[in-house]
């Protein structure tokens, strides 16, 4: 397990470092965004699991404003239609001209319907 996880942070890194530059097709009315995230799920047993997230955004819209986030978090399911979580989410500045961090303990439930031909509907507040 760790070593599944130790790749995955390797090649969400390589990514990163890469700095890749998104382009819109039409140039009118649009905007350059990079949105990568990562998300690694570990299952404790049949009913809770960790729930890892690393992300980084790059929007032009804040010109050079770089911020990541990385959180951890346990999600308990409760039957086929809810599921509870629980976490801790961390954003923060990757720039200097914009420096900011963000502590944000995090509550959250998920309804799930399932429908036909194999779509899951889902609702998450």
């Amino acid at each position: 397990m760790c070593r599944k996880i130790t790749r995955v942070v390797s090649i969400l890194s390589l990514v990163f470092a890469l700095n890749i530059d998104i382009r819109a097709q039409q140039e009118t009315g649009s905007r350059n965004e990079l949105w990568p995230e990562m998300d690694v799920y570990v299952a404790l047993n049949e009913k809770v699991r960790l729930f890892f997230l690393f992300t980084i955004t790059k929007s032009e819209e804040t010109k050079n404003n770089l911020e990541g986030q990385f959180g951890a978090h346990v999600d308990y399911t409760v039957n086929n239609r809810l599921v509870l979580r629980a976490g801790y989410r961390y954003g923060f500045s990757l720039t200097e001209t914009d420096p900011f961090k963000e502590h944000r303990p995090l509550v959250e439930q998920t309804l799930r319907q399932r429908l036909p031909l194999k779509i899951l509907l889902s609702d998450r507040n």
